[in-house]
């Protein structure tokens, strides 16, 4: 008897679960710049939500949430694009085991 409530415990717990508790609580941003963004080639300048999708999926990094989010403001245009970031940002969760990957890459919370 003992042994059966400890199972129908365990399995509560196991069911009960939410798998979106094993994100960080924290959010993660990524400015984006006119071009030379880490998740961009050289090639590619584009600022879809699915270009940065497989840059993180190629580097097994679980991700929840992305959105692209305007700053507000003016625009800004330079010559080196490198240099001048645009309006907007990515915001996203990682799971807590990718959160040291996700800013070794250059993202911040």
């Amino acid at each position: 008897m003992k042994n059966a409530f400890l199972i129908i415990i365990a399995l509560f717990c196991l069911t009960s679960c939410n798998k979106d508790d094993f994100f960080s609580s924290k959010t993660i941003k990524a400015d984006i710049f006119q071009c030379c963004n880490i998740w961009q080639s050289t090639e590619d300048n584009t600022m879809e939500e699915e270009t940065i999708e497989a840059f993180l999926e190629e580097r097994n990094i679980d991700f929840k949430g992305l959105e692209i989010v305007d700053n507000g403001g003016p625009g800004v245009y330079c010559a080196i694009c490198c240099g001048c970031p645009t309006t907007l940002h990515y915001e996203f969760k990682v799971r807590e085991k990718d959160l040291d990957k996700i800013l070794d890459l250059g993202f911040t919370l």
